[in-house]
């Protein structure tokens, strides 16, 4: 693998920049398509960042070496195809991980998170096709809810009946049946790698990516803990996991995968799972790092509980479930992926303490507002006929937290 050319997408963001920093420690040479991006300084910067959190200890002279083996390309299949110093470079590339993804969980955005997720990947795979002969392998990074939400053990395969509740988990699904069809077709070696919930560093918490998966949860009770909010009531199930796998798990099951492009099957699929954490889990790091205790199986009975409730809601359906996921052909082909930390509560406490949000000059000034709506509404919170008042209230206060 050392001295090959990988082409990676989505590398200003925290898979896809941790997975370039690894690959170029490695002795890869990448080429990065970024948007808006011309001289490469913002995707730089960012596998920088995430080469330093992954290797604190090396010095920033090596460093500075590797980053001179990254190219970096508009992320615009027009201009790659009618540049031809762009056809070049392409002409170079031995392997491909398209990381790239929009992940969005609201259906006000499905039109854009499926045409980001599926007419992209599909674009991608058809002009690598064309312009790199000598690519060995098109590495596409879906996610194992593509499966969708049942509670059977989910096997490594295409999955033709999911039940998807969001439009993250059906882009993603569609794009998998795409990209399989496409390989049928032009025939391009086709992998289709599927981490869970992807989480920090196991070793030292490093997280650079969005507000998403479980950092959603820790960057709304900060602004709970801001606020002054000690306790909510939340309608969510105490019995349910999620499944959450560390970054540095992910980037060694790709890594190793990449090293063995050539001797893969034309078409495979394979989960990159880590462990199933528990919602109780869950609350209770949320409670040691923010003080704000949760009371699950419940129902919203505070102003606050309302606003939270309704900020939830395209995460509940998605973590109200026990989901198990098979990875026997993943061990088959990395064994070394059986051995990896188990994600407790001590370990998202620190994946907690690695996140924030910065402090609000406009949450402390609603505070007194917040808790003084909260603290007038306490007296009818078991007043079943204003309920309704509670909702339409915590509606009107849920852009605090956005």
């Amino acid at each position: 693998m050392q001295n090959a050319t990988i082409l990676l997408t989505g590398v200003t963001g925290f898979v896809g920049s941790t997975l370039a920093a690894v690959l170029l420690r490695q002795g890869c040479r990448i080429v990065a398509l970024s948007r808006k991006d011309p001289e490469g300084q913002r995707t730089r910067a960012k596998i920088k960042e995430s080469y330093l959190g992954f290797f604190p200890g090396d010095a920033s002279e090596k460093l500075e070496q590797l980053l001179q083996n990254v190219e970096v390309l508009p992320y615009d299949y027009a201009q790659l195809r009618a540049h031809e110093k762009h056809r070049e470079v392409l002409k170079r590339v031995d392997i491909v991980w398209h990381s790239a993804a929009e992940m969005s969980f609201s259906f006000r955005k499905s039109v854009a998170t499926f045409n980001g997720n599926v007419g992209m990947a599909t674009g991608l795979y058809h002009l690598v096709a064309d312009l790199a002969p000598q690519c060995q392998r098109f590495f596409y990074v879906s996610t194992a809810y593509t499966s969708g939400n049942g509670r059977q053990i989910h096997a490594e395969n295409l999955h033709f009946e999911p039940e998807h509740v969001n439009p993250y988990q059906m882009s993603k699904w569609a794009a998998e049946m795409a990209l399989s069809n496409a390989q049928k077709v032009v025939g391009l070696p086709l992998t289709i790698f599927r981490p869970s919930v992807v989480v920090g560093h196991s070793q030292n918490g490093f997280y650079n990516g969005q507000s998403f998966g479980i950092y959603a949860y820790a960057h709304l009770y900060e602004k709970l803990q801001q606020l002054g909010v000690r306790q909510v009531h939340l309608e969510a199930c105490s019995d349910t996991t999620l499944d959450v796998v560390p970054i540095d798990h992910v980037v060694a099951c790709a890594s190793a995968l990449t090293g063995k492009a050539g001797e893969l099957e034309p078409m495979n699929i394979v989960h990159a799972t880590g462990t199933a954490v528990k919602s109780t889990d869950l609350s209770e790091a949320l409670r040691r790092v923010y003080g704000v205790e949760s009371i699950l199986d419940s129902r919203p009975m505070s102003t606050i509980d309302h606003s939270l409730d309704q900020v939830l809601s395209i995460y509940k359906r998605f973590n109200n479930d026990n989901i198990r996921f098979d990875k026997s052909r993943m061990l088959a082909l990395v064994p070394e992926a059986a051995h990896q930390r188990t994600v407790d509560a001590d370990l998202l406490c620190l994946y907690f303490q690695n996140t924030s949000v910065p402090d609000s000059k406009l949450l402390k000034k609603l505070q007194p507002v917040v808790m003084s709506v909260d603290r007038m509404s306490k007296p009818f919170r078991k007043v079943k006929q204003l309920e309704g008042i509670h909702r339409s209230l915590g509606n009107r206060l849920k852009v605090v937290f956005f």
